[in-house]
């Protein structure tokens, strides 16, 4: 089945209010979202998931606000970072 997601009703789109809204179309709690990131653009979306995952080469303030810190991701930091929540 195929979705197709537009932002025309979506008023100053970031990455949270992204993530909310794909979690609300697929009926997900944002509770059971894990959200890899890097940068201080990132922050909003770790705002918004259950699960806030830094990636180790991550800036200072997002890795203040992560639940846990991975390592980079030239280093397997997601497939860490899953292991770590048992999601492998």
């Amino acid at each position: 089945m195929a979705h197709e997601f537009t932002w025309d009703h979506v008023e100053n789109p970031d990455k949270g209010t992204g993530l909310t809204y794909v979690a609300d179309h697929l009926n997900i709690s944002t509770d059971d979202c894990y959200a890899f990131g890097d940068s201080n653009n990132d922050i909003s979306m770790f705002k918004a998931a259950g699960h806030g995952i830094a990636m180790g080469n991550a800036c200072d303030e997002l890795k203040e606000i992560a639940e846990y810190v991975t390592d980079s991701v030239n280093d397997d930091g997601i497939y860490h970072a899953f292991e770590h929540y048992h999601l492998i």
